[in-house]
């Protein structure tokens, strides 16, 4: 039989524990199954109807004469295990249809009146009647893009797949499901004071999914609970994830501890560098005046949920003003943002549904026509993306707090000062803005571990043609001699240096090496490369390994402040344990933050403090009856990055010919 029949491979997808023991045929255009043992052939049922043939249970299959001891208890237990599971699936699903789904009417505050206040509890509008008919789905959804967004950033998962809830595919009960859900969430995060970004936490589902996993038979905390064992239990496991860390300070010697020792630098932030230089750039008259007339632009749009929903619509929801670090950086991605979208802009103020809108007739809508029409703004706008874009992708850089940026900061600064010649081409024209990095960049670039970052990275050592600047090859012997006391372990260093680094001798000149300086932190690189040089080594991982940035974390203060409050003895080393936790907590979101740092929306309150000078329109606080933020289609907002230019380290490029830019020679008149 097996010669006209096309045996088919078993993928590694096919992950129950039958397909190990059948042979899949394609006959026409059936597949059949075949047991290996008794070599009997399925022509339908599928791979239970194997599991139950093999497991000798009798009813769907006929039983097999030929199968190992092991292999039947296996797939019989395989068996039970479905069984088990999928009568806790439905257990679950009773559990959320019967306490869960409240009605409607039960709820004490629906459009009744307090008697202290004078304040209305409005109910919310199309509020659904559980139905015992409503099958569920596992779309975990509110409706629209919002939740779409929420499970492309890995945030929000669904609350149960379709075959956790239901052995049905009615998405309207899934959605009553998680509308209640969402509700109850919010209802707490309003009523604690709670920031509404605190489901951004990742912490926030494995909450709900230990919640459900327990089912009905869960007891929530008391205050006590919290306060006491959980907190001393969280203590600890902090404490040793703090130990892991505190375990690499010997090797990297870098540490969370910041003094006046004599063999440490004490460096600026070079994020809050790089934003007094852009803030400068925005204070020069032409930039300045472009930066205004698109935030009447922004302004406008932002302030008009129909407008708004309208550009949202001809952008495919991208946002036109995008969030940055600080708020001058905010001034240059926006115009980025901006330049990218000049199409979508430009089709939508000439589209019939604008001339038919009545804002276009408005002063703010007129105006908005005008520039968007300007080739002038336009061409204004890109020159000012060109200046810029190299500072902002320094900053991202230094900024980035999933790796080191100190090997990168001097060949950052070299780019962004030879775009700007490049694209000014008249000296009396780049030293301008060449003066105002050198203004507040002098106190950084005098640092000695800038430049022996620059020459310890191999990326940017290797590929640099001639002699090394002066400068830079002192930075390095300054480093030396302030971070190594020891004379002996000194020249030990410059032995290393001359012998072995420079010529890319033993190690460092193996093909693999090679090809690791573009592709390896600099750091990793020397920790799998140096061993020929192991105080070179050594050195070189104590100087890549250090941040460039202090930016605080966004932290609530309260415990900490509560600290000075407290005379009690016990409640005090309490508090300093919450404390504890709560920020090395947030250290450890860090990384999952960097994920969406590009989807903040511009008309959120976390986001205000950087985008206010594009969002807000003053007239609005006097009269807002036009700007009803229940109108704004969520279905509309989309957080895929356009793909800016400023996300990594590539394109710092390898080639520094520029003597000019090294030398930093300014007008010297």
């Amino acid at each position: 039989m097996a010669s006209h029949l096309e045996q088919l491979p078993i993928t590694p997808l096919k992950q129950d524990p039958a397909w190990k023991h059948v042979q899949m045929f394609r006959h026409g255009d059936r597949v059949q199954l075949k047991c290996i043992y008794c070599e009997k052939v399925f022509k339908g049922g599928g791979i239970h109807r194997i599991k139950e043939h093999l497991a000798k249970q009798k009813g769907n299959a006929a039983t097999c004469l030929c199968v190992p001891p092991d292999v039947r208890d296996l797939m019989q237990q395989s068996l039970n295990g479905a069984v088990s599971k999928r009568r806790k699936k439905d257990k679950i699903v009773e559990e959320i249809m019967n306490v869960n789904l409240i009605p409607r009417e039960v709820d004490p505050f629906d459009n009744e009146c307090d008697a202290d206040t004078g304040v209305q509890f409005i109910g919310a509008p199309h509020t659904l009647e559980p139905s015992p008919n409503l099958l569920l789905n596992g779309a975990g959804t509110s409706g629209g893009a919002t939740g779409d967004n929420r499970r492309k950033r890995g945030k929000e998962k669904s609350f149960a797949n379709a075959d956790s809830l239901a052995h049905g595919n009615n998405g309207l009960g899934a959605k009553q499901v998680n509308n209640h859900l969402h509700a109850a969430i919010g209802k707490f995060l309003f009523d604690i004071g709670a920031p509404m970004d605190a489901v951004n936490s990742i912490f926030f589902q494995p909450m709900v999914d230990a919640i459900v996993s327990v089912g009905s038979e869960s007891l929530l905390p008391s205050q006590n609970d919290i306060r006491g064992w959980v907190l001393k239990n969280s203590v600890e496991e902090v404490k040793a994830n703090v130990d892991k860390i505190a375990a690499a300070w010997g090797k990297t010697g870098c540490s969370v501890l910041a003094d006046t020792f004599p063999s440490l630098y004490w460096t600026p932030c070079a994020v809050c560098c790089l934003d007094m230089i852009l803030r400068d750039f925005a204070k020069i008259g032409w930039i300045n005046a472009i930066i205004e007339q698109a935030r009447s632009i922004t302004r406008f749009m932002y302030n008009h949920s129909v407008v708004l929903n309208m550009m949202r619509r001809y952008t495919s929801g991208v946002d036109v003003v995008e969030s940055a670090v600080t708020r001058s950086a905010t001034n240059f991605t926006t115009l980025k943002r901006i330049v990218d979208l000049k199409h979508n802009l430009q089709s939508m103020v000439t589209s019939q549904e604008w001339v038919d809108s009545p804002y276009s007739k408005k002063p703010a809508g007129l105006e908005m026509l005008d520039i968007v029409s300007n080739q002038s703004f336009w061409s204004s706008c890109a020159l000012i993306t060109r200046l810029t874009i190299p500072l902002l992708q320094l900053l991202r850089i230094v900024g980035n707090k999933k790796q080191p940026a100190m090997g990168y900061v001097y060949a950052g600064m070299y780019r962004a000062k030879e775009a700007i010649k490049r694209e000014l081409n008249k000296r009396e024209n780049y030293l301008t803005y060449w003066n105002i990095i050198d203004h507040w960049w002098q106190q950084q670039w005098q640092h000695p571990l800038y430049a022996a970052g620059f020459y310890l990275n191999p990326k940017f050592f290797y590929s640099f043609e001639g002699d090394l600047p002066n400068e830079i090859l002192s930075g390095m012997f300054d480093c030396i001699e302030r971070l190594v006391p020891e004379t002996i372990v000194q020249d030990k260093i410059v032995k290393e240096m001359n012998c072995s680094y420079k010529s890319g001798a033993g190690d460092f000149g193996r093909k693999m090496a090679i090809r690791a300086r573009e592709i390896m932190l600099p750091a990793e690189w020397w920790l799998t490369y140096g061993g020929s040089c192991p105080n070179l080594a050594r050195l070189a991982i104590r100087v890549l390994s250090q941040t460039c940035c202090s930016l605080g974390l966004n932290l609530n203060r309260s415990s900490s402040g509560q600290l000075y409050d407290v005379r009690n003895s016990l409640e005090h080393q309490r508090l300093k344990d919450l404390v504890f936790v709560q920020y090395n907590l947030r250290l450890k979101q860090i990384g999952y933050e960097e994920k969406i740092e590009d989807s903040v929306d511009p008309l959120s309150i976390d986001a205000n403090s950087l985008v206010e000078d594009w969002v807000r329109e003053d007239t609005c606080l006097g009269d807002c009856s036009n700007s009803d933020w229940m109108a704004l289609d969520s279905h509309a907002v989309n957080t895929m990055s356009l793909g800016s230019p400023v996300d990594g380290i590539d394109e710092l490029g390898a080639v520094f010919d520029d003597y000019e830019v090294l030398k930093r020679v300014k007008d010297e008149d």
